[in-house]
């Protein structure tokens, strides 16, 4: 059933009256019935009434299916539910209203999303299983353990029996799930600081998908039915018990990895360890230690406020790949790193950076010079690629397969295509959509490899006749050190990723097909250095993606994109491609920036001979490093003092 809301109000509306007051050249008034328009879809869903009455009054045909994922709302980002935490106690109705309008997670927006789950099951492949398997980071235990009890208070209510496996990474919860055959739910932030908390959950061992009858549309209509239709609550009737699951975490580590191997590698060698005061905090220690490392401890005390508190891989992640000697934002586990200096014939050492949960990871190594370089997902997955050994795919294409997403550097993807046994996917971000490509490419389970240049990576685990594929930090940064110790390793040389990023833009109007999207796209095609070939990516229809090649030969160089940001008001153009291209597009995307933001902010009308002349005027004065803003009726570049990027 398709449910229509105002949801500025959180108003429910008739479906005739969704179409009230539009034009009458508007889609709708054309002839189409909202009904029939989205039966197709089958789904359950809230559909955004101003959404979609600003879709319908413009005088065009629209796909139902791509009409359907602009409009219709979902409380999910790229990874579950993620919001600032409130401890008020407030009504359904007002806990909804605050998580749309403002991202407020407090304890009764847990307890409606956590029954809500109940019905969901019902429509899975776990839809005989009554037990679900609960886990936590830690930050809502050491700041007083409230969402903790609203999401235990939902799930029963639902008539979940709850197994609690207290304080554990993401992937421990997820492996004891699957080897247990039941669904489950993980109370963390990941990476954001402890103000935040949030829900992943996990069915069969895999995130939620948007669509689908246990997908997150249905998901938030069973949300929006539980507060405003079945007013009161229902008493528990599940039940609660804990389960001590701790030596599941090196039980993972040690089915994967040459433990000889990695012994020789650690023994004597010292190893700053950051777990971001997090899940990881005890585990990653004693591992480490069993191995022979001398650990030092950085950001591994857990406690009120502390997680992802200026540490982890949050902290760092901005920073860049060649850290050198000194650098502003530096954390204390870099900071350490650098001023430890080995004695001779001493190994040497480095650093292990985790997020608050565990299913992200850096590596940063310190060279013989004393520089300081951070390995990035990207980086660790290139170095897993070359210690794998697993077998052909299938024997049709004897290929292996490695998915990244857009935001990985496209010289890495480039890298790993000349492989002549590897082929390469591209995907939309989140790691949710690596494990998808995995699926629809029928990998086996030795042949896979999944990475975001955040520090999530993924390689299939077997648990049982079923596989594991979830990032896990210490599994990756453990895999890519194993490679490492052969000796026998390459890196791939960085491209260059370049930015523009506007924030606090209205994005009602950005969506593929509107008046705002045609305009930007002549911007970025028809003022463009290279040659510009459009892909639609079928998971974020309203993502502007490019595969870009170099005339005359039209090779392959790089990537661009557009995309709005699901957690807040911000939209980003990134190019990513070869070094040696960079200056051609660092000028593109900085005489592109006065054009993109009129556009976007909606305020004057695109004049597209004036955007030609502005590129050309700066492809022309050239000086990388430099910035230029060309404005109507300029005769033609203002050379500003500063480094390019806006």
């Amino acid at each position: 059933m398709i449910e229509y809301w105002i949801l500025d109000t959180l108003e429910h509306l008739d479906p005739s009256k969704v179409c009230q007051n539009l034009p009458d050249s508007s889609e709708a008034n054309a002839g189409d019935n909202l009904s029939v328009l989205f039966s197709k879809t089958g789904h359950d869903a809230i559909m955004d009434v101003s959404r979609l009455r600003s879709f319908l009054s413009r005088p065009m045909k629209y796909d139902a299916g791509l009409l359907f994922s602009s409009c219709a709302y979902k409380f999910q980002g790229t990874d579950g539910v993620r919001g600032l935490i409130s401890h008020e106690q407030v009504s359904s109705r007002k806990a909804i209203q605050r998580y749309i309008q403002n991202r407020i997670i407090s304890p009764e927006f847990l307890r409606l999303y956590a029954f809500s789950l109940g019905g969901i099951m019902d429509m899975s492949s776990m839809a005989s299983i009554n037990e679900i398997m609960f886990a936590e980071d830690g930050r809502d235990y050491y700041g007083g353990g409230y969402l903790k009890k609203a999401v235990m208070t939902g799930l029963r209510e639902a008539g979940f029996n709850v197994i609690d496996i207290g304080i554990v990474p993401t992937p421990v919860l997820v492996y004891e799930s699957v080897k247990q055959g039941c669904p489950a739910v993980m109370l963390t932030a990941s990476h954001n600081p402890a103000e935040y908390n949030g829900l992943k959950v996990f069915i069969d061992g895999r995130k939620l998908y948007p669509d689908g009858a246990s997908g997150e549309y249905a998901l938030t209509h069973k949300i929006f039915h539980a507060a405003f239709s079945l007013g009161k609550k229902r008493h528990p009737v599940g039940t609660v018990r804990e389960q001590d699951v701790r030596g599941s975490a090196h039980e993972i580590l040690d089915a994967m990895l040459n433990r000889k191997t990695l012994v020789y590698f650690f023994s004597g060698r010292r190893v700053f360890l950051d777990t971001a005061n997090g899940a990881y905090s005890t585990f990653a220690q004693e591992y480490l230690r069993d191995l022979g490392a001398d650990v030092i401890l950085s950001a591994c005390e857990p406690g009120k406020n502390r997680i992802n508190l200026d540490c982890g891989v949050g902290a760092i992640e901005d920073l860049g790949t060649e850290l050198g000697h000194s650098g502003e934002g530096w954390t204390d586990v870099l900071k350490a790193l650098h001023s430890y200096v080995p004695k001779t014939r001493e190994k040497q050492p480095l650093a292990i950076v985790l997020d608050g949960d565990g299913d992200r990871v850096f590596l940063v190594q310190k060279d013989e010079n004393g520089a300081l370089r951070l390995l990035d997902g990207d980086m660790l997955a290139f170095l897993i690629v070359q210690g794998h050994k697993g077998e052909y795919k299938n024997k049709e294409s004897k290929k292996r397969l490695l998915v990244c997403t857009v935001e990985s550097d496209y010289a890495f993807s480039f890298a790993i295509s000349s492989k002549n046994d590897w082929i390469v996917d591209v995907v939309c971000v989140g790691d949710r959509w690596l494990v998808d490509s995995f699926a629809r490419h029928g990998a086996a389970q030795s042949s896979f490899v999944g990475c975001e240049r955040t520090g999530h990576v993924i390689v299939p685990v077997p648990v049982g006749s079923s596989l594991l594929l979830t990032g896990n930090g210490m599994l990756t940064v453990l895999l890519a050190i194993q490679t490492m110790a052969t000796g026998n390793v390459t890196f791939f040389s960085s491209g260059s990723i370049i930015r523009n990023v506007w924030r606090n833009i209205p994005l009602e109007d950005f969506a593929r097909d509107t008046e705002s999207w045609e305009r930007a796209l002549d911007v970025l095609t028809k003022c463009n250095p290279f040659s510009c070939k459009e892909i639609l990516k079928e998971q974020e229809p309203d993502m502007m993606f490019f595969e870009l090649s170099s005339p005359p030969k039209n090779n392959p160089i790089g990537i661009m994109f557009m995309r709005k940001s699901g957690t807040e008001p911000k939209i980003t153009l990134t190019i990513s491609l070869l070094q040696e291209y960079e200056k051609m597009a660092r000028i593109f995307i900085q005489g592109t920036y006065d054009r993109l933001t009129s556009i976007l902010s909606n305020i004057q009308p695109i004049d597209m001979e004036h955007a030609r002349e502005q590129y050309e005027h700066c492809r022309q004065a050239g000086g990388e490093g430099l910035k230029y803003n060309c404005g109507p009726g300029d005769s033609g570049c203002k050379k500003i003092k500063g480094k390019g990027g806006r």
